[in-house]
Parts: structure tokens; C-alpha cells; sequence
């Protein structure tokens, strides 16, 4: 392959082939510096110093082939040059002759065949402008199919954005479920730990009903203690009083009888009488004493009797208060048992609501990763878009830069041939 760098006016071969006559196909390369942007590039291939010229329509890619026309002479020396024109002829850039080096005789058969001939340079930009039209045709059809995926691009953006917005919504609610279900958590350890209170408040009540019961019981043995002392005493005051009384009655029986004996026998005695009555008088009188102690043992016996009875009286009432508060000792405790199941079904409901929050969080996590995933598709379809109609622009620029034109998808030609 034939390579040559042209900048402004100057044309170097960086790359010769050998040259031969009767070849066909050698390949021309061009690297045009940075002053050739936006001009139309035309070839020039010239067999010896005033042989035949043929000019050559480069397209984007710089690259054309020797033209026939100038390998038909060997020792003759082929020169290439390149020009850009405006697109209306004028010519704006034109380098010098560069030399790709003289033709050799090449075998011919015995028959040659001809070659054909470079065609025009009006024929040329023809082909161009048909290879644009086609190029055109399918840049149409990109440009199409790219608006179909755009349109297909903006539906599944509305969807993944419909999507994100469900998906947002989904996470308001789980979030707000996860809220709900943090109060409830929150409410069922506020009763867990009024339920531990109470079964505590339970527990005291019960160990006081139990120590009430017990001091009941205690208060209940004294006061039948109290009891058998008071019925032990009273009946030792009544036996106290009937000997007692026997014994006076005995006294004053033998004193009598003494008497009686005294007053027989001795008739004539005044003084011993009167001694005899005087000491019975005493023996009267105390025994008179005695009966009264008699009476009042017996009085105190009957009242330790009676407190006897009302110690009872009042260990009974204790054994009933303490029953009572036994009942309601038994009575709290079934309610703290109650609320404590209460507390663990409101934690185990609380517990399958935050199951619930993390289920839908990783749901709406999904989703939002699926927006995302379309949106990067949008994105990169969208560059895609915008490189196709970079790629149309300029195809239409080198259309225009070669005088052509499409119109309602007919090519029109506009160079002027000078």
C-alpha cells in the first residue's frame, strides 16, 4: 500500500509499493493534516511530467486505488497529488507533486485483457452520491428504528419511573408499618414491664394475705388459749366459791351448834355466852368476807370469760380478713398471668410486623434496582441516538462539501466541474 501525509500544500510519500504496468488494485492512503477539515478531497495521478491526469474522489476513508490509466508506459514515473475544493469547484487547498516512483514492464499475457477505465470524476462523485443516498437510506433507518427505541426507551422510563414510584410508595408504607410495628413493640414492653409490676404487686399482696392469715391463725390460737385459761379460771373460781360457801356453811353450823350447846350447858354463864357470840359474830363476818372474795373471783372469771370471747370473737374476724385477702391475692395474680400472656402475643405480633417491614423494604429495594437498571438502559440508548445523529450530520456535511444534496429522499447534484 501507497501511503503519502499531506499538511497545507506539501505532499511526502511515507510508503512506496512497487509500480508495474498492466496492475490494477494498488492501494492509496492519505493522512491529511487538520487544514483539510470540512473540504471535499479529490485525488491526482499523473503518468510522467505531461502524461494523462486522472482525478479520484476520496471518500471518508482517505483511501482510494491507482488509477489504469497512469501504469500503461514503464520507466515512466507515476505523481500523485490531492486537492480540497469548497463543494461549488473552487479550489482551496492544492499540494505539490509527490513521486510514488516509476512504472516497471509487468508480464502480460498473450491475450491482454483491458482494464477499465477510471471513470469521471462526475461518474465518481455519482457513486458517491448513490453510496451517500444508501448510506442516507440506512442512517433514515437507524434513524427510525432509534425513535422506535426511544419511544419504546420512554415508555419503560414512564414505567420504571411508575415503578419507583410504587416502589417509594411500598417503602412509605413498610416504613410506616415498621413505625407501627416499633410502637407496638414499644407498647407491648411498656405492658410486659406493667405486667412484671403487677405479678410483683401480686406477690406482695400475697405474701401480706399470707402473713395477715398467719398472724389470723396465730391471734386465733391465742385467743382459744385465752379461752381455755378464762373457762380454766372460771371454773376454779366456781369451785373456789361452792368450797368456800361449804366451809362457811360448815362454820356457821358448828358455831351454832356451839352455841346451842353453850347456851344448855351453861345457861348461868352470861360472860362465856357473850364471849361465845362475840366470836362467832367474828367467824360470821369473815366468813361474810370470803363469800364477797368468792363473789369477786368469780366476778373476774366471768370477765375473763367475756374477753375471752371477744379475743375469739376478733380471731374470727382476722381469719376472715385474711381469707378475704387470700382471695384477692389469688384474684391478682390470675390478672398478672393474663396480662403477661397479653404482653407476649402483643411481642410476637410486634416481632411478625417487622418480619413483614423487612419483606417489603427488600421488595422495594428490588424495585429500585430495576428503575435503576432502566434508566442506565435509556441512558445508553440515548447515546446511542445521539451518535447516529452525529454520524447523519456528517454524512450531510460531506454530501454538501461534495455538492450534493438529499431533498424528499432524492439525491441532487450541484458541483460545478471547472
Amino acid at each position: 500500500m501507497i501511503q503519502i501525509t499531506a499538511d497545507t500544500r506539501r505532499a511526502v510519500v511515507t510508503n512506496k509499493e512497487l509500480l508495474t504496468t498492466g496492475s490494477a488494485g494498488i492501494q492509496v492512503e492519505f493522512t491529511l493534516s487538520e487544514d483539510w477539515a470540512g473540504l471535499a478531497k479529490v485525488a491526482v495521478f499523473r503518468q510522467g511530467d505531461e502524461g494523462q491526469k486522472v482525478d479520484v474522489v476520496l471518500d471518508s476513508s482517505l483511501t482510494c486505488v491507482v488509477p489504469p490509466e497512469v501504469l500503461t508506459l514503464d520507466g515512466e514515473v507515476v505523481f500523485i497529488g490531492v486537492y480540497g475544493h469548497n463543494g461549488q469547484g473552487t479550489v482551496i487547498i492544492p499540494t505539490i507533486w509527490a513521486s510514488a516512483g516509476v512504472v516497471k514492464p509487468g508480464t502480460e499475457p498473450a491475450t491482454p485483457a483491458s482494464a477499465e477505465p477510471t471513470p469521471a470524476i462526475w461518474a465518481q462523485i455519482l457513486d458517491v452520491a448513490q453510496d451517500a443516498e444508501e448510506t442516507a437510506t440506512e442512517a433514515m433507518s437507524l434513524v427510525e428504528s432509534g425513535l422506535q427505541d426511544l419511544t419504546e426507551l420512554e415508555a419503560s422510563v414512564e414505567a420504571a419511573e411508575s415503578s419507583r414510584v410504587n416502589a417509594e410508595q411500598s417503602r412509605v408504607i413498610e416504613e410506616n408499618q415498621r413505625v407501627d410495628a416499633e410502637n407496638s413493640r414499644v407498647v407491648a414492653e411498656n405492658t410486659r414491664i406493667a405486667n412484671e409490676n403487677a405479678r410483683d404487686d401480686a406477690e406482695t399482696a400475697r405474701a401480706a394475705a399470707e402473713g395477715s392469715r398467719v398472724a389470723a391463725e396465730n391471734a386465733r390460737d391465742s385467743a382459744e388459749t385465752a379461752r381455755v385459761s378464762a373457762e380454766q379460771e372460771r371454773v376454779a373460781a366456781e369451785q373456789y366459791r361452792e368450797e368456800k360457801y361449804a366451809e362457811y356453811v360448815e362454820t356457821v353450823s358448828g358455831y351454832a351448834d356451839d352455841a346451842s350447846a353453850s347456851a344448855t350447858a351453861a345457861a348461868g354463864s352470861a360472860s362465856n355466852a357473850a364471849t361465845s357470840a362475840s366470836e362467832a359474830a367474828t367467824s360470821a363476818n369473815q366468813a361474810a368476807s370470803s363469800a364477797r372474795a368468792a363473789a369477786t373471783s368469780a366476778s373476774q372469771a366471768s370477765s375473763s370469760a367475756s374477753s375471752a370471747n371477744a379475743s375469739a370473737s376478733a380471731a374470727r374476724n382476722s381469719k376472715s380478713s385474711a381469707e378475704s385477702a387470700a382471695t384477692a391475692a389469688a384474684n391478682s395474680a390470675r390478672n398478672a398471668a393474663n396480662s403477661a400472656l397479653s404482653a407476649h402475643n402483643s411481642v410476637t405480633a410486634a416481632a411478625e410486623s417487622a418480619t413483614a417491614a423487612q419483606t417489603a423494604q427488600s421488595a422495594a429495594e428490588d424495585a429500585q434496582d430495576a428503575a435503576e437498571t432502566a434508566a442506565a438502559s435509556v441512558s445508553a440508548s440515548a447515546a446511542q441516538i445521539a451518535q447516529n445523529t452525529s454520524d447523519i450530520s456528517d454524512l450531510n456535511r460531506q454530501l454538501s462539501d461534495l455538492g450534493l444534496s438529499v431533498v424528499d429522499g432524492k439525491l441532487n447534484i450541484t458541483y460545478t466541474e471547472e
